[in-house]
């Protein structure tokens, strides 16, 4: 039987399967092994704070919280979509805010419609902006 060595809860399960037939030796070395392997994150906690920063119309902590919640699940699209967002409203060099859309698009491709369309929209207004620009 193979298992996903990284899935705290497969080895918790096959713990409480020992422990239910009475194997307790093995019910203790795959409940310890669920321990070694279970991985804590505070993404959820982040993006808290950071819905709390937002709601006191502080944009720097906003960022910061969510560039905090994406470095905890480095998967997670939704997250980096809010960096992407806040930078465009924190920076005012409109070739910092295309830096973050393009790495959203370098990131997650178009894993995601709706994010990928938008971030590609903006990359093209941005780039259109910078090309047009006067100093």
């Amino acid at each position: 039987m193979e298992i996903d060595d990284t899935n705290d809860e497969a080895y918790f399960n096959l713990g409480g399967v020992y422990w239910k037939n009475n194997q307790l030796d093995s019910a203790k070395i795959f409940i310890k092994k669920s321990i070694e392997v279970q991985k804590v994150t505070f993404e959820k906690q982040y993006g808290a704070l950071g819905g709390i920063e937002r709601q006191e119309n502080n944009l720097k902590g906003t960022m910061d919280y969510f560039k905090l919640a994406f470095k905890e699940d480095p998967t997670n699209i939704r997250n980096y979509y809010q960096v992407c967002a806040l930078a465009d409203q924190y920076y005012k060099d409109p070739k910092i805010k295309l830096q973050y859309y393009e790495n959203l698009i370098e990131k997650f491709g178009t894993e995601q419609k709706y994010f990928s369309e938008f971030a590609a929209k903006r990359i093209s207004e941005l780039k259109e902006e910078i090309h047009f620009k006067t100093d």
